[in-house]
């Protein structure tokens, strides 16, 4: 059984921190280098939400396909709401199922698998707002922020231990 999972665009301007707290945390009173600044920030944000394999801020249009027909799929993302759900044929041509229900962060399709079914498309919005992304993410943003900033030359290949350590518990694993 394989899921693949399209996270989408973020918002305009969606932030896990900001960059004003960013520079606040890192003891930076200068904005002559913010777009630098405001890069690695982002690299912050992609590093992350590849880390824990869901995204971190809410995003619409999130695409997570399956190679098999559930009755029930749990998702392991927090999804906010399901905006469509389709069957594809190998020609990848999209079908809408209208018989499905999102019930305690489950899909329930209310139909048998299709005739020529590939593929299964639900499209959803998934993520948290900014006001609701725990204080763990937001830690493990500061710190791997202060050390892009700090080593920018020379910086570790491997992953801030401290950064994986608060953001185990949301790791899909």
């Amino acid at each position: 059984m394989k899921v693949v999972t399209n996270f989408g665009e973020k918002a305009p301007g969606a932030e896990i921190v900001s960059l004003e707290l960013a520079k606040e945390n890192s003891n930076i009173d200068y904005d002559y280098i913010d777009d630098l600044l405001q890069v690695y920030l982002d690299g912050v944000t992609s590093e992350i939400e590849n880390y824990i394999g869901f995204p971190v801020l809410h995003r619409d249009n999130v695409e997570i396909i399956l190679n098999y027909w559930p009755k029930n799929f749990g998702f392991a993302i927090p999804v906010n709401e399901i905006t469509g759900v389709f069957w594809l044929d190998k020609a990848k041509e999209e079908t809408e199922i209208t018989e499905f229900d999102l019930f305690a962060d489950e899909l329930v399709i209310d139909q048998d698998k299709p005739e020529g079914f590939h593929r299964l498309k639900i499209v959803c919005s998934a993520g948290f707002s900014v006001n609701e992304i725990p204080s763990a993410i937001k830690s493990a943003a500061l710190l791997m922020f202060s050390e892009r900033e700090t080593y920018r030359e020379n910086r570790p290949l491997k992953f801030n231990l401290s950064a994986q350590n608060l953001l185990r518990p949301y790791k899909l694993y």
